[in-house]
């Protein structure tokens, strides 16, 4: 079954009633298109239209959770790595 699995991504087999592996992976999707819903509502105050927006957030939060897996590092390393002192994301 995991194999079948494996074809769609990376995966685990972890113990039947793990209510932090439950909980992370029935609400991380709601949590991630929430992200993804806050970028649309900035790039939208810089009067870029829905579909620009949309293509921009997608995208980067594409890129963003990709980056950790293929690079094999922790999150808050790739935070590090495109975080200024007084920039924009530092402010965000």
């Amino acid at each position: 079954m995991q194999t079948i699995f494996n074809a769609l991504g990376k995966t685990l087999v972890i113990e039947e009633g793990n209510e932090g592996c439950d909980c992370s992976s029935a609400s991380g999707i709601a949590f991630a298109m929430r992200s993804c819903e806050l970028l649309l509502r900035e790039e939208f105050k810089w009067a870029l239209n829905s579909e620009e927006a949309q293509l921009i957030a997608s995208q980067t939060a594409l890129g963003a959770c990709f980056a950790p897996l293929s690079r094999e590092s922790h999150p808050e390393m790739e935070i590090d790595k495109v975080t200024t002192p007084e920039g924009c994301t530092i402010a965000g």
